[in-house]
């Protein structure tokens, strides 16, 4: 089958960025998952923030749900001390699929789930991370 949605991932020294479009199916998860391990391959497990941009994601279909949930346990196995989700509160069915999909499976990492670009920026900043300016760019 083809995948279906789109995503963006960068990587801005330790601050990843993920840009979420669309509605994914199975495929996509897979994709995603894979490229955004690939990331670390070489760089090892150093601490690490996240910001995921959902402002243009439009949910998954059901058997995406789980892999979610894997792939937040790796992350949170593998050095994730803050995360920022951007538009995921502002909507009820995001914040509920996110909620039971991801945001359980995180033990260590600090989630915060806000409204705008620059509340994510200001959450990694706080949690010690470097915003530098082309990561400010990258998420006007």
């Amino acid at each position: 089958m083809r995948e279906h949605g789109d995503y963006r991932i960068d990587r801005f020294d330790d601050v990843v960025v993920s840009v979420v479009l669309d509605a994914w199916n199975l495929e996509t998860m897979q994709s995603y998952a894979s490229q955004f391990r690939a990331l670390f391959d070489d760089c090892g497990r150093d601490p690490w923030a996240l910001v995921v941009d959902a402002r243009q994601w439009r949910l998954a279909t059901p058997e995406v749900g789980p892999e979610l949930g894997e792939l937040a346990r790796w992350k949170d196995r593998n050095g994730l001390v803050a995360a920022a989700y951007i538009n995921i509160a502002d909507d009820e069915l995001k914040s509920h699929f996110a909620a039971d999909q991801i945001f359980r499976h995180y033990d260590k990492a600090r989630v915060a789930l806000v409204e705008e670009p620059v509340d994510a920026l200001t959450w990694v900043s706080a949690h010690g991370f470097e915003v530098s300016p082309d990561l400010q760019a990258h998420l006007r």
